[in-house]
């Protein structure tokens, strides 16, 4: 599971510097491995999980989880509103 998390944290760094349609390639190869990990993320959140609350607590997690890549994804973008040069 520490591999995937791993993997979470390199692709945008590699995709940061990927200047090449190979570089690019590597990033979401990388991008990729991550899913390695899901059956045993799913397999944790459910073995900590209250029982009779497991799917609700499962459904918490993922809705928790894309609420904050969609803010943050929203954050840039204002970020970008306000001085196109904050990218870079």
């Amino acid at each position: 599971m520490l591999a995937t998390f791993g993997f979470f944290t390199l692709f945008p760094l590699v995709l940061l510097i990927a200047d090449s349609f190979w570089m690019m390639v590597l990033a979401f190869v990388i991008r990729g491995l991550k899913e390695f990990g899901e059956p045993t993320r799913k397999a944790l959140i459910m073995d900590l999980a209250p029982e009779g609350r497991k799917a609700a607590t499962f459904g918490l997690y993922y809705l928790l989880r894309d609420l904050i890549v969609s803010l943050a994804a929203l954050a840039v973008l204002a970020l970008g509103c306000l001085n196109s040069k904050t990218y870079f």
